[in-house]
């Protein structure tokens, strides 16, 4: 093999930049010239005659940080800047090292000249016997060869020789003999860094070569097995997953995978039950065929037999075009690896429950490689379509068993079928078809298998070939003829639940009549099949107060804004007692259930009411609501007897279950197998206003309560579930009724909280821990305290099932009802109560979605407000929530979009400051208060403008919380200012900088509080506060006609100016250069006179 290397005109002069700059080094005090080697894939790519844009530089005496840092001051250098512009060099970023996840490296990232660039010092690993992490050191060029993955990944190239290194001795042979193999023992090596088997697995099949025979027996040992099971993050085995997928060679990396018995250590559910079940006895069929699908050259020619080549007509349909081509091969080879998973069988819920349980397979995609959304849904939806895909095929192919080709025909589906079938499918149904097939392949015996699988891709390709023939191969996209509302307009009916069953109809109509363009025989097609949507437009009549009313049979109800009903209603309302209305609801009821007799009763048991009106939709609920609240508004108030009471009673419980928010306000899974039915804008507004005329007349009820009645823990829960206008069932009315409601019963809130098994506890015990039960985090004891050595608990509940969290997808209310509770709570209680609102409070916290982190940051703030400080230590739980919010910190543009990003962190930052000052507020904790706010700069601020600095709207909110932590630390912000300023100064001397004033703004404010704060080393960074404040003022003076906003800003500069001055005044050498300043701009000499 060559030992040199041809570099390109960019890796040229990036090799004469990085010399420049290691001369430069070398010519420092101190400091010794480091030695510089591309290393890496970087090297055998460029060996093979393949180009690569990712180079991996190797240091041999300094950090990668260290050395983009002093490559940054070299480019600040006049005589460098001659040679290379300072723009070369893009921004750092510093990846720390994770041990515990096999990720021991610590490397800084950049981009020169369009190549992405990781810098890091070459090192050495030593492992302990105790210890499965290595411990890291510089090394020498042979020990950093000897610690890589493969000889051929252990290939230098020096800058200073351009000759391409060996130290492995191996790494040269191995490529010429295009064999993988570790450099050192391969089980050591697979020991130290499990991943490095799906490397190893990766490389062979992306070059096509083999893997050496001693590393297969080591990787497909169990203790290795077990340790990449267990030891490496899930995350990092599906990249590498995904990698070899989408690479040009997946047949080979699963035929690697098999083979070497890694099936069940990578795509595992991380269920016993689940996991025994997967058999991959005939998985090799699948991907031998698929290979024999992807790598068959188009064949059909016009004229030939329909069947052509079976391989070819499957590959044209199913693996589409150059747009698709790619995507399709990826998903065929995706689903490929999961067609052992096809038949696993699903487990039983503990519960029955409203939406199917997710595919096993799609568990095993979520659960071992840590898949994407759209990958789990293309996992689920072709396991979900499995059976109804293969029938279909039969049945096109394989008609029943007849004599006569004309039944035959018959017995065969329809263009309408096939077609309504395909949508069913939706825009994945090419993949879903894949895995139908692959499933079919695998379901017959090993043994002669041959012509049986032949007989299947014929079966597959005269089908498919069939779809092609009639058009439906974009079936799915097919619009219908009309809209809903012409089909409600032509049938005289109003919009509803039956427009969809129809709009299906007139599409499979479209579908058996392709010629047919005209909507108006769509329409007629609708009116002639009337009947069987079982959809009449009608009427009822209701009973309210003895007087008839009629309402339209369909869904809707009046909103209590509309004059004439509620006029009607109130009209109707004469002076009677509840008990009438009770017997008129009643009655009411059963007339829409058909009539019948029932024991007639002076008062209905408050179940009973419950039981019968469940049976009913929401517009008989809102109607029995409206009848009441006209009612009672109008009534005349008299003798309040034991009856009334017990009536009111019955009523206010039935009213607080009907009005408490229902999941037609809740997130919708987003893995969920079935869609719920969303609710239109309509019918959300509509629901929210029988919720606030459901309070309405629970403000009437309350008026025939006995003098000195207590609230009972249900209605005190209905009445906090309105609390917060943010919510989307609470509309203003509601919201000020409820704290009416909540404002008449405070003091027997008050009383009742003081007692330790009062109304709070019933709220926490039987209404928040319910819905909490499967959220249980093994960081805690029953206790709530934080759990010295925590056992492996159970995955943690994800949002693939709903019924993992209630309080999220069922009952969302209860979130506004804990945060209600909160604001009950003192610190007797905080301590009271702990075990019972620290479970609830991490989960929220923990949550995935960004909404319930933003309210969970706020709930914390609350208890921390009110929480004993000793309690928070005591139980250990401090450092459970700093660990636990630390991370939202990082939560930036591009990763978490900005409309999600921005909210977070503007909750983070006030809960980690409430954190820490909750945990340190005692005068002997200043040190420890200063440093959990040094990291929450370093890792939040910094960071935070390192990786999004360039989205103004995040760089401004971060220059607000910058104000904020300073004013904390006080004086001790000092050791920051070599990092924060450097950042107000780069923005307010930004070209654009006046584009966007609030950015200025905050980055003034916290200029402003570092000169309050940090005064004592303000003449130190001088050159950097007058730069920004100078140029900045300079170009807001300069322009023609400047904005209000510029102006104020402009006159904030001078007011931090006139502060600088008068704080450099005592210093001689900074008032010789004000005065230098002045004379070079004579408006400045006015400024800077002070």
């Amino acid at each position: 093999m060559q030992k040199t290397v041809q570099l390109n005109e960019q890796e040229a002069t990036l090799r004469h930049l990085l010399l420049d700059v290691s001369n430069y080094i070398g010519s420092l005090d101190g400091c010794t010239r480091p030695q510089l080697r591309f290393t890496g894939g970087w090297v055998r790519d460029k060996l093979l005659g393949v180009g690569s844009k990712d180079i991996d530089i190797g240091i041999d005496s300094m950090t990668g940080f260290k050395y983009g840092t002093l490559m940054n001051q070299y480019l600040e250098q006049p005589e460098a800047q001659a040679k290379h512009p300072k723009s070369v060099l893009g921004k750092l970023a510093k990846i720390e090292a994770n041990p515990e996840k096999s990720k021991h490296l610590e490397t800084v990232t950049t981009k020169i000249l369009g190549l992405e660039i990781d810098l890091v010092n070459l090192r050495k690993e030593t492992y302990t016997e105790n210890s499965r992490n290595p411990q890291m050191e510089f090394g020498t060029p042979e020990e950093d060869a000897l610690r890589r993955d493969a000889t051929v990944n252990a290939l230098f190239y020096n800058l200073d020789s351009s000759e391409v290194e060996d130290f492995t001795n191996r790494g040269l042979e191995d490529m010429k003999r295009k064999v993988i193999k570790t450099p050192l023992d391969p089980y050591q090596t697979f020991t130290d860094d499990p991943l490095r088997v799906l490397r190893a697995i990766r490389f062979a099949s992306r070059l096509g070569w083999r893997i050496d025979e001693g590393d297969e027996r080591a990787m497909s040992d169990n203790c290795i097995s077990d340790a990449l099971k267990l030891k490496i993050t899930r995350e990092r085995v599906g990249t590498e997953i995904t990698k070899m997928l989408k690479e040009p060679n997946p047949y080979q990396a699963l035929q690697l995978i098999d083979r070497l018995s890694l099936y069940r250590t990578i795509f595992t559910a991380f269920d016993d039950q689940l996991d025994r079940s997967v058999k991959t006895r005939g998985w090799r069929k699948a991907y031998e065929q698929l290979q024999a699908i992807t790598s068959t050259k188009p064949n059909i020619e016009t004229g030939k037999d329909i069947l052509g080549d079976s391989k070819s007509i499957i590959q044209s349909i199913l693996l589409r075009g150059p747009d698709h081509v790619h995507q399709d091969i990826f998903h065929a080879w995706l689903l490929c690896a999961f067609v052992p998973w096809a038949r696993v069988p699903v487990p039983t819920p503990d519960k029955p429950t409203a939406k199917a349980p997710p595919k096993p397979a799609a568990i095993a995609a979520r659960e071992g490689i840590k898949a994407d959304n759209n990958t789990i849904k293309v996992v689920e939806t072709a396991v979900v379509h499995l059976d109804e895909i293969i029938q279909i095929k039969d049945a096109t192919v394989s008609p029943t068993s007849t004599t006569s080709p004309l039944k035959r025909k018959q017995n065969s589906p329809t263009r309408s079928e096939q077609g309504m079938a395909i949508r069913r499918w939706g825009p994945r149904w090419r993949s879903s078809v894949i895995y139908a097939l692959l499933t079919e392949i695998t379901e017959h015996p090993i043994d002669g298998h041959t012509t049986k699988c032949q007989e299947i891709l014929d079966d597959y390709a005269r089908w498919l070939s069939n779809i092609q023939y009639m058009g439906l191969l974009e079936a799915y996209q097919l619009k219908p003829l009309i809209t809903g509302d012409k089909l409600s307009k032509a049938l005289g009916a109003k919009p509803g639940p039956w427009v969809s069953r129809a709009l299906e109809m007139v599409m499979a109509w479209q579908l058996a009549n392709p010629n047919e363009q005209n909507p108006e025989a769509a329409i007629a097609e609708a009116i002639s099949r009337k009947k069987e949507l079982d959809r009449e437009p009608m009427a009822r009549t209701s009973i309210v107060n003895g007087r008839r009313c009629t309402f339209d049979h369909d869904g809707t109800f009046p909103l209590p804004g509309d004059p004439a009903s509620l006029n009607a209603l109130t009209a109707m309302a004469q002076p009677l007692d509840i008990d009438s209305l009770l017997r008129d609801a009643q009655q009411h009821i059963q007339e829409l259930n058909g009539g019948g007799e029932r024991p007639s009763a002076t008062l209905i048991a408050c179940r009973d009411v419950d039981a019968i009106l469940d049976k009913s939709f929401p517009a008989v609920k809102h109607e029995s609501i409206l009848a009441g609240e006209a009612y009672l508004r109008n009534r005349r108030i008299g003798c309040r007897t034991p009856e009334i009471h017990n009536a009111a009673d019955q009523l206010q419980n039935w009213i607080v279950d009907v009005i408490l928010p229902t999941d037609a306000f809740a997130e919708e899974p987003p893995f969920a197998a079935e869609s719920k039915h969303v609710a239109s804008p309509e019918q959300l507004a509509r629901l929210v206003s029988m919720k606030s005329t459901g309070l309405q007349l629970l403000s009437h009820l309350d008026r025939l309560q006995p003098p000195g009645s207590k609230a009972s823990a249900s209605l005190t829960a209905c009445l906090a579930s309105f609390t917060n206008l943010q919510d989307p069932w609470t509309s203003p009315e509601a919201y000020d009724l409820a704290q009416s409601l909540l404002s008449k019963n405070s003091q027997m809130i008050r009383e009742d909280r003081q007692n330790d098994d009062g109304l709070i506890k019933a709220l926490l015990l039987n209404y928040v821990k319910p819905l909490f039960l499967k959220s249980k985090t093994p960081v805690l004891t029953d206790q709530a305290r934080k759990a010295i050595s925590p056992l492996p608990g159970p995955n943690a509940p994800s949002d693939f099932d709903s019924s993992n969290k209630p309080w999220k997808f069922r009952s969302p209310h209860i979130v506004t009802i804990f945060q209600w509770i909160l604001t009950q709570l003192d610190a007797p209680l905080v301590e009271a109560h702990w075990p019972l609102i620290i479970p609830p409070l991490l989960t929220i916290l923990d949550d995935v979605s960004t909404n319930y982190k933003i309210k969970g940051c706020e709930l914390l703030v609350r208890l921390l407000q009110v929480a004993p400080a000793q309690l928070l230590e005591r139980s250990g739980l401090g450092d459970i929530f700093h660990s636990t919010l630390m991370p939202y910190l990082l939560y930036l543009p591009s990763l978490t979009p900005e409309e999600e990003s921005i909210p977070l962190l503007d909750a983070a930052y006030p809960a980690l400051m409430a954190l820490t000052s909750a945990r340190y507020g005692a005068p002997e904790a200043t040190a420890q208060r200063i440093k959990s706010l040094d990291a929450v700069v370093r890792y939040g601020i910094l960071k935070g403008h390192a990786h999004a600095g360039d989205n103004v709207r995040i760089a401004s909110l971060l220059m607000g919380k910058s104000t904020d932590l300073v004013n904390a630390m006080g004086i001790y912000c000092v050791k920051h200012l070599k990092d924060l300023l450097p950042l107000i100064s780069a923005t307010l001397i930004a070209p654009f900088a006046t584009a966007y004033p609030p950015l200025l703004g905050t980055a003034l404010q916290t200029l402003r509080v570092i000169v309050v704060n940090g005064w004592p080393r303000v003449a130190f960074h001088r050159g950097e506060i007058l730069e920004g404040l100078i140029m900045c003022w300079c170009r807001i003076e300069d322009e023609e006609e400047p904005t209000s906003e510029l102006v104020g800003i402009k006159e904030r500069i001078e007011d931090v100016l006139r502060a600088v001055v008068q704080l450099l005044r005592y210093d001689e050498h900074a008032t010789e250069e004000l005065q230098a300043i002045s004379h070079y701009d004579a408006r400045l000499e006015t400024l800077l006179g002070a």
